[in-house]
This record gives C-alpha cells, sequence and structure tokens, in this order.
C-alpha cells in the first residue's frame, strides 16, 4: 500500500502525459500527489484515508471514476472528490453531484484546479 504524507493528493488518470502534467501542477501548487493510471490500481494500492483529497478522472479504462468513488463511499472514505473529464455533460454533473464532489472539464486552467483544490479542502475542514 501506498500512502501519502498528510495533505497529499491522490490523482487516478489513465492517460499518462495529462497525469504527469496534473503531478507536475499539483506539486508545484504545493501538493504531494500520489498518481494512479487506473481505478482498479489505486484502490489496490492507495491509502486514501491518508489523502487530503482525490482528483479523478471519471473516464477510466474499467471502473470508472464515478463507481471507483462510490465504492469508496461504501467503505465510509469521505475524501473530497474532484472529478475531471473531457466529455462534460448533465449525467456526470448530476453523478458529481450525488458523490458531493466538483466536475472540472479537461482542458482547465491551474488556477481553476486550484479554486477547486481549496474549496474541497475547506469543506474538508467544515466535516464533524
Amino acid at each position: 500500500m501506498k500512502s501519502l504524507p498528510s495533505g497529499g493528493i491522490v490523482l487516478v488518470e489513465d492517460d499518462r502525459d495529462v497525469r504527469d502534467a496534473l503531478v507536475t501542477l499539483l506539486e508545484k501548487l504545493g501538493y504531494e500527489a500520489l498518481a494512479f493510471g487506473s481505478a482498479e490500481f489505486a484502490l489496490r494500492h492507495a491509502v486514501f484515508d491518508d489523502a487530503s483529497c482525490m482528483v479523478v478522472d471519471i473516464h477510466l479504462p474499467g471502473m470508472t471514476g464515478t463507481e471507483m468513488v462510490r465504492q469508496l463511499r461504501a467503505s465510509r472514505c469521505l475524501c473530497p472528490v474532484v472529478f475531471i473529464t473531457a466529455h462534460d455533460d448533465e449525467h456526470y454533473r448530476t453523478e458529481s453531484a450525488e458523490l458531493n464532489a466538483e466536475l472540472l472539464r479537461k482542458p482547465f486552467a491551474a488556477s481553476v484546479l486550484k479554486n477547486a483544490l481549496h474549496r474541497a479542502l475547506a469543506a474538508r475542514k467544515d466535516e464533524p
């Protein structure tokens, strides 16, 4: 199992170039990132309780990002989520809202991701 120092971000993105770019961006924003190429691999190898937030692509090979988060929620993982997708539509917005997650459409500016992470982390601090 791979764990993060407190404040780290679990990133799940199947496109290697996008994943590498997001890791670099997250590091520039001051976060440590633990990156995975699939939901299944992340579920087997990440310790989500150590993460401050997850950034998850909705369209992943095999298990989708929303299926992964539903599984984590069922096991009582309340880690905040920012979904990312190149295929924004009403269905994804509804699923994101049901999972209490933000949805960003790729490509997005660094400031958009930064603001989404700040909102997600602020919401986590407000949890009982």
